[in-house]
């Protein structure tokens, strides 16, 4: 069977990329589709018997439109499946007459057994793991069971996507996942409700053995000459055991610097030596706000400002830079109390200050504080942005002024002084010129933590502005 995987993303996701080595190893013909010049064209001469896409919300209407697109202009008419975020959160969306079925939840089990089941009269209805829609009528089958030993997924080729699309091998870093699962539950992210969708389903919390995470860090240095690793684990340290082990056996066999996500009180002195010893040049970690009373009471997250603190003298001890994650926009928050995270950002000294906007995504308890009434939460799932950093659907008292203070975010910590010109500038309307200001800072940012060239980050920009 022919299957395109359409992705809006110029980036290797690591869900596709397995859910194609699992197909290409059933047998199947599988290709890549992102939206470049021309593609469109490409797609109806690979006639694919079945399109797949994986679906972040905010960037849905755009896919249910490329759905649309494809019902209407391939001939034989494929199969429409969607995975991902939005039709696990949001599986009404099988109803749009141009998408054939669902996956909920982890797909590593459930897509390969909807492909087998495929006949000449379509899939099976009794596929655990999707949503399928036969003659109008919608079977829906209970999430697949996880896979509890994350070793047993192949670690993906990536030659499928990059033979396609050489510039994605070119950029400067690859991206790598160690685990699945987070044992908090934060308002403002996804988890509790997974939680919720996947209890019963297996062990929530999982991670890879250390030297299958290092055989693919081997990999993709031997194979792509690979000069930096995105680690994107949402803790990367929560097992302080794995770490250590982690850190020999990546110093000796792949040297290639990195970067991680940590969480503040989940990293000690021990830890942070290890991860330089590893070869770490940058910890990412979660500020989010400066004000200690909303990051407890809003976004359930019980880390103090001692904490943060802390973590961030081990880590400028141990020489690595940081990462900052702030978010601007929060329920009730105003210009000042925004301003509190700023001067947090300025005391610990980040090197990278990232900030994006609130977005109260509905499922999340962010979204139930934000909204009035219940029906509120469900008619912001039309309204989500496709990015974190223009706008947001939260109802704000400050909104404009927080937008703007949002592209000047990561410029303002790092050089204080210029607060009283900012301050001016947050009150004029939103503009282009500001998101320009925002996008140099970040690509800055980004040249200097992966080395890149000056040629190499045009070359990026030009492709992922988009996204950013």
């Amino acid at each position: 069977m022919r299957v395109a995987f359409i992705q809006n993303f110029f980036e290797e996701l690591t869900g596709p990329l397995i859910l194609c080595e699992l197909l290409e190893r059933q047998g199947h013909r599988v290709k890549f589709f992102l939206p470049e010049r021309a593609w469109t064209r490409k797609l109806k001469a690979f006639s694919p018997e079945m399109v797949a896409m994986s679906v972040c919300t905010g960037e849905h209407p755009g896919m249910l439109e490329t759905a649309s697109w494809v019902k209407k202009f391939l001939d034989p008419a494929p199969l429409v499946v969607m995975g991902g975020p939005h039709p696990t959160f949001f599986p009404e969306v099988i109803e749009h007459p141009c998408v054939d079925a669902i996956c909920r939840g982890e797909g590593e089990n459930a897509f390969p057994a909807f492909a087998a089941s495929i006949n000449g009269k379509g899939p099976a209805v009794d596929v655990d793991g999707f949503w399928i829609k036969r003659e109008g009528r919608v079977y829906k089958n209970p999430p697949a069971h996880l896979v509890e030993d994350l070793d047993q997924i192949p670690i993906p080729s990536r030659k499928n996507l990059f033979t396609d699309y050489p510039f994605i091998q070119k950029l400067p870093f690859r991206k790598m996942i160690t685990g699945r699962g987070c044992p908090y539950n934060c308002s403002y992210c996804y988890n509790r409700a997974l939680k919720d969708i996947l209890k019963g389903k297996g062990r929530y919390l999982r991670r890879r053995s250390v030297t299958h995470v290092v055989d693919e860090a081997a990999y993709l240095k031997r194979t792509f000459g690979t000069k930096f690793i995105d680690f994107n684990d949402d803790i990367f340290t929560v097992d302080p055991d794995w770490i250590l082990e982690f850190s020999d056996q990546y110093a000796s066999r792949v040297k290639v610097p990195f970067c991680c996500n940590v969480r503040v009180d989940r990293l000690d002195e021990q830890g942070a030596k290890a991860l330089a010893r590893a070869g770490c040049r940058v910890v990412k970690f979660g500020l989010e706000s400066g004000d200690e009373y909303f990051r407890r009471t809003v976004l359930n997250k019980s880390t103090t400002d001692d904490d943060i603190r802390r973590c961030a003298e081990i880590l400028h001890a141990a020489g690595m830079k940081i990462q900052t994650y702030n978010m601007l926009g929060l329920p009730g928050e105003t210009l000042q109390q925004a301003m509190k995270t700023v001067r947090l950002n300025q005391e610990i000294k980040p090197y990278y200050a990232w900030c994006s906007l609130a977005q109260p995504y509905p499922g999340t308890a962010m979204a139930e504080q934000f909204a009035q009434a219940p029906e509120q939460v469900k008619d912001q799932v039309e309204h989500c942005p496709a990015s974190w950093f223009d706008t947001s659907i939260a109802p704000l008292e400050d909104r404009e002024r927080l937008i703007n203070l949002h592209k000047f975010f990561a410029l303002l910590v790092r050089f204080p002084k210029l607060e009283p010109l900012v301050m001016k500038l947050v009150e004029l309307p939103e503009n282009g010129l500001f998101r320009a200001v925002y996008q140099a800072v970040y690509g800055l940012h980004m040249k200097a933590m992966v080395k890149a060239s000056w040629p190499r980050v045009l070359s990026m920009y030009l492709k992922l502005r988009k996204q950013y």
